[in-house]
């Protein structure tokens, strides 16, 4: 009996993905938050006290920062609990993308698009972060799996929960649309009627999300910009470059985007399965065309005669749709990694995430229809090959060994400086707050030391530079005033500064790439003229006469 046989799928879904979440396991509690994973763990602390985010203003749709705050007040606030979340949302993309495959072209699909998933370094890596996009892949993969599904009202509504996730979810909607489109196309049997519905249902799922979230986005106006709006102004507007910029702009891009395999050997493997696939599919499209004008000839039919539409998501794999679909995802992906190139999108390795899920579903396909001729066994063995070819690139992930996703080593030892202020914070004994100066760690400070801050522990002070810096501190001499410095963001004329300012600059501790300094002034002697002495003599009382 075959592994992938109905009782049997299941099995190796499961096992699938307990390996995909023991790969994603590893690096949860390894490094500190980077600059935006810290913001957005801030962001979902403050949601808490301020649900209306008057206080501070959020340039991201506000799903996944509520959902973070959720996950803070059930499981704890810390790392931990942050990316534990996306972890568990990476996993469940695990079972959308081979649910996906599976309705598209058959269980064998569905499990190589599983392990595909599981394994690919990019989704591992981005995994264990506090970053928005896992979420926006799993809503974006669901929104996917609901049109392959054909459940319009389901697609519009996770179409709407990845708008409202994170801006780049609006890029999902070509690609739905396509797979709608498509069906509406090749169904002959749907009617006026079915359709309008098809798109009503579509459009209820769709404003059920965003409609709320705009209603809640207008009660701040008066007082906190939009998220959309605040994008704007922290990444500039979305424009066309000019062809010039294109080149480099591709050899921006490139570098990330063989971290979707993380490894020449599969790039090979992939790219030798399309062209075995295509070469396949122009012989069997010559003698099937052979064929017909022969029966038609024997028949007395005209060789073109128009055959009867199939529908669009059967999972024959000799159906019109199965291209179809592959086409959809192909063009989708060619034309999402072309704007990302023309346009002024910045280049960081995370939008490039939506891409993983669809990598895998075209995998599925490739291997299952190179071996839909084989034997179970036969094609369990082209399974284990590409296990094979998959699990280093996946094991260097897992372990850290990419230059993606979290942080790997530039936040070495914050940790521990900031436990060391925290310790001087504890051990104090008057009520006078300390000073913490920053000038790249301000979001790192907001969330670590938040208890702290609202507790009137540790006042936060950003500088522009030295000068600012001494200044300022001058201005406090009765207060305790520490600066976390990055090995990596040095201020390199602070000592010469601190010398003309009279500022005493003293390390306390280094702890990896992080120096904690106390900045102080030096003691002054003791001066006569400036002392109000008792007088000894006595006066005499006087008088007032009226």
């Amino acid at each position: 009996m075959g592994l992938l046989r109905a009782r049997k799928y299941p099995i190796a879904l499961v096992l699938l993905t307990s390996i995909g979440l023991l790969l994603r396991l590893p690096l949860i509690a390894r490094f500190p938050f980077r600059e935006d994973e810290a913001i957005y763990a801030f962001w979902a602390l403050q949601a808490r006290q301020d649900p209306l985010f008057l206080t501070v203003w959020p340039d991201k749709p506000p799903i996944f920062i509520w959902l973070l705050s959720a996950t803070f007040s059930l499981f704890g606030v810390g790392e931990v609990s942050a990316r534990g979340l996306n972890i568990t949302l990476s996993v469940l993309t695990i079972l959308v993308v081979a649910t996906t495959a599976k309705r598209l072209w058959g269980r064998r699909a569905g499990a190589i698009a599983a392990l595909a998933f599981a394994l690919n370094p990019f989704a591992i890596s981005f995994a264990p972060t506090a970053f928005t996009d896992p979420m926006l892949v799993l809503a974006g993969s669901l929104a996917l799996s609901m049109s392959v599904c054909r459940r319009p009202f389901w697609a519009g509504l996770w179409l709407g929960v990845a708008v409202m996730t994170k801006q780049q979810g609006v890029l999902y909607a070509p690609l739905i649309l396509g797979i709608w489109v498509a069906g509406l196309r090749l169904w002959a049997n749907y009617s006026n009627h079915e359709i309008v519905k098809v798109a009503r249902d579509f459009a209820i799922g769709l404003l059920l999300v965003i409609l709320p979230i705009l209603a809640w986005d207008s009660l701040r106006w008066a007082v906190a910009p939009s998220p959309w709006d605040l994008s704007i102004r922290n990444y500039g507007v979305l424009r066309l470059l000019p062809p010039s910029q294109w080149a480099d702009r591709v050899v921006w891009w490139l570098p990330l985007l063989w971290y979707l395999t993380a490894s020449w050997a599969v790039w090979i493997w992939l790219l030798l399965a399309s062209l075995v696939l295509a070469i396949n599919r122009f012989w069997v499209a010559v003698k099937n065309s052979n064929m017909k004008t022969t029966g038609a000839q024997r028949h007395g039919e005209k060789p073109g005669a128009q055959q009867p539409p199939c529908h669009p998501f059967t999972l024959s794999p000799f159906r019109l749709v199965t291209p179809s679909s592959l086409h959809i995802l192909s063009f989708w992906s060619v034309a999402f990694i072309g704007l990302h190139v023309i346009t002024t999108i910045q280049t960081w390795d995370r939008y490039l995430l939506p891409l993983a899920p669809i990598l895998a579903l075209c995998i599925g396909y490739w291997v299952a229809q190179s071996g839909q001729s084989l034997p179970t066994r036969q094609f369990l063995a082209v399974g284990m090959s590409l296990l094979l070819l998959l699990f280093l690139p996946a094991f260097k992930a897992a372990t850290g060994q990419l230059p993606i996703g979290a942080d790997h080593g530039a936040y070495s030892g914050l940790h521990q400086a900031i436990a060391w202020i925290q310790e001087e914070v504890s051990e104090k004994n008057d009520t006078a707050p300390i000073i913490l100066y920053h000038r790249v760690l301000g979001w790192h400070h907001q969330f670590y030391f938040a208890e702290q801050i609202r507790e009137g522990k540790v006042k936060l002070r950003w500088f522009s530079d030295s000068i600012y810096l001494i200044d300022n501190a001058n201005k406090a001499p009765h207060l305790r005033k520490f600066l976390v410095q990055p090995t990596w963001a040095p201020n390199r004329d602070l000592e010469m500064r601190a010398a003309i300012g009279k500022m005493t600059l003293r390390q306390r501790a280094r702890f990896g790439n992080f120096i904690v300094l106390e900045l102080s002034q030096p003691a002054q002697p003791i001066c006569t003229w400036c002392l109000c002495h008792l007088q000894t003599e006595t006066f005499a009382p006087f008088t007032i006469h009226r």
